[in-house]
């Protein structure tokens, strides 16, 4: 069979994914598909271990298209499993050997103190809201700050959220948010936050009944991911933030090494930011013991003059 047909008939097996799993696959499967082309591999049953092999080598060679800067160890090992997903889907439809998808080996990732925002850092994100152009934008702008930091939501949990899971009331607050996989969960907000949000909800959103998103464009449309991520660079170009990514992702970092370094229960983490293995959560674990351990005595300040 065709390596092309093949990837169309995965792309209906797909189908039950959710939108933004089958993007994920999507942008990784057309990159794989277009290096096997033009490296001569055109039926299914050519492919190897060795031409994922080649492939993943050809990735960490040469930037991103789109970013035109090089590949992460993340991003080189989720192409990794992506095809190998598809190469095991590929087997249970008789159309290579088990035996391939089995020996295809998902690389190892470099392991990173992961960048999160010094209390410095969100105290000039939250000041540089009052730059937005009405107090609409500004109540907006902080309403969304103050989610992320204090829910750890991904950035198309926060852009999905509408008004019938967003539940204030001055002893208790959550969002009902849907991850990856449809999944769906409850987050808490601290008295800052649905404060923040409850102001933004009440005497600055301006919508058509028929809209319930919570978090709209200037125009009353339903934010993007893009948008959000428009959103954030803006406001660190008017912070003045630098030496850290101003993502949602960042955020979602900040709280939680935050609540681990808090007290916070490793189990309850996972559960709080979605995740489908505690061995995820440990990531955030890691990075913050080792940030911990870096506040140790300094031997030369024991001396003394």
């Amino acid at each position: 069979m065709r390596l092309t047909t093949a990837l169309e008939d995965y792309r209906y097996a797909t189908l039950d994914l959710s939108p933004r799993t089958r993007q994920w696959y999507e942008e990784k499967l057309r990159t794989f598909q277009a290096w096997a082309e033009a490296s001569g591999t055109l039926d299914i049953e050519d492919v190897t271990p060795a031409h994922v092999r080649r492939y993943l080598a050809y990735l960490r060679e040469n930037p991103s298209p789109r970013t035109g800067q090089p590949r992460s160890s993340y991003t080189v090992r989720g192409h990794a499993q992506v095809i190998k997903g598809f190469l095991s889907w590929c087997a249970r439809e008789d159309l290579i050997s088990e035996r391939i998808a089995k020996r295809v080996d998902l690389p190892r990732v470099e392991q990173k103190v992961i960048e999160t925002f010094s209390p410095d850092h969100l105290k000039r994100l939250f000041s540089a809201a009052a730059k937005e152009m009405t107090p609409a934008l500004i109540a907006r702008d902080r309403a969304i700050l103050s989610v992320l930091l204090d829910t750890g939501v991904r950035a198309s949990e926060l852009c999905g959220l509408t008004l019938d899971n967003t539940h204030l009331s001055p002893d208790d607050a959550y969002l009902k948010v849907y991850g990856k996989g449809r999944k769906e969960r409850e987050v808490g907000l601290g008295v800052n936050a649905r404060t923040t949000l409850h102001r933004y909800l009440n005497r600055h959103r301006d919508a058509p009944a028929a809209q319930r998103h919570v978090f709209l464009t200037r125009y009353h449309q339903l934010m993007t991911v893009n948008g959000l991520d428009q959103l954030l660079y803006r406001l660190a170009d008017w912070a003045g933030v630098e030496g850290v990514r101003c993502s949602a992702h960042t955020f979602r970092h900040t709280y939680a090494v935050s609540y681990l370094a808090a007290g916070g229960d490793l189990y309850k983490l996972s559960r709080l930011l979605g995740h489908t293995s505690v061995s995820t959560t440990e990531h955030y674990l890691r990075s913050f013991s080792q940030r911990d351990a870096r506040k140790g005595l300094s031997v030369l300040d024991s001396l003394g003059s």
